[in-house]
């Protein structure tokens, strides 16, 4: 069992039964599944990937309201927001 179904499953049965977990244990649950939460909601969708030939290549979920954008790009302007990009973290990095 992964830790969101058990703090989900601790949550379900303390509501029943109030009397099986002290209020730190439902605290605790609580805050695991609310750390998940987060850390699935921050998870990204934008894969690069750098091949053998130097070349890279760049998948996204087109359903991502954070990167849907990219749906109506032609690679070369993707491309060249990948160039600034990293300009600007090469330049960032100096600093």
């Amino acid at each position: 069992m992964n830790d969101k179904k058990a703090a989900k499953t601790i949550l379900k049965r303390a509501k029943k039964h109030p009397d099986w977990y002290t209020q730190d244990e439902v605290k605790y649950a609580k805050m695991v599944k609310k750390r998940i939460k987060q850390e699935e909601k921050m998870s990204d969708s934008i894969k690069v990937n750098q091949n053998k030939d130097g070349s890279f290549t760049l998948e996204w979920d087109k359903e991502d309201p954070n990167w849907k954008f990219l749906n109506n790009l032609t690679s070369k302007e993707i491309q060249v927001i990948m160039q600034k990009a990293i300009q600007y973290d090469k330049n960032d990095r100096k600093i």
